[in-house]
């Protein structure tokens, strides 16, 4: 592999965001884990989610493994619409590492609080 894909998220502030995409493959038994920085070297996340408890779930049909990374109205109305936000989602399976997705992370502003 290359590298990770590129894919930039657009989101609106304060409101649920449900990032779904699909693997091909088992990843039965893998951690995925999703982090958002202010930027790629920032010391820490702004937002951490992984699996299988905190914010990443997944399910394999027998031939691909379809993941969803959700961002509750509360984690994504802390973040600052005048910033550009990096992130990657990442999976370790039994200690091999592949970077799947990367991008930026950009909020629009909400009005309505």
């Amino acid at each position: 592999m290359a590298g990770p894909a590129k894919y930039d998220i657009h989101a609106y502030q304060g409101d649920t965001l449900l990032l779904a995409f699909t693997l091909s493959g088992g990843y039965t038994g893998a951690t995925a884990a999703l982090q958002v920085r202010t930027a790629p070297s920032a010391a820490s996340p702004t937002i951490s989610l992984s699996s299988p408890s905190s914010g990443i779930t997944y399910s394999f049909d027998g031939t691909k493994t379809s993941f969803v990374a959700t961002f509750t109205g509360a984690t994504m109305a802390a973040l600052d619409p005048d910033l550009v936000y990096s992130y990657d989602f990442q999976m370790n399976n039994s200690g091999i590492i592949t970077t799947y997705l990367s991008g930026n992370f950009a909020i629009d502003a909400e009005t309505t609080r």
